[in-house]
């Protein structure tokens, strides 16, 4: 680190810091969520390969896991259905 006069990290350093701190908290708190992760698979759905980019859940509009999944973890467990394929999972 830079730092000043003093051997203290100038304001620049502790501004941008504190900005990385900040993004990774909201990045954190995003995905520890129930509503990340691919948890609500049907059988056929579970032996499919899925993109790792975000999607848009139908239902609530949130993110989810993957740009393939129709529904967010949360939507699929309050439905009870398949995130990929909107299948009932409970039958």
């Amino acid at each position: 680190m830079r730092s000043g006069k003093e051997g203290k990290p100038t304001n620049a350093i502790w501004r941008t810091l504190i900005i990385l701190l900040a993004f990774s908290a909201i990045v954190f708190s995003c995905q520890s969520g129930s509503n990340w992760g691919s948890e609500y698979l049907c059988e056929d759905c579970e032996k499919s390969a899925f993109t790792c980019d975000i999607g848009t859940c139908a239902v609530c509009g949130r993110g989810t896991s993957s740009g393939a999944f129709e529904l967010c973890n949360h939507c699929a467990d309050k439905l009870g259905k398949c995130q990929a394929c909107q299948k009932d999972l409970f039958d």
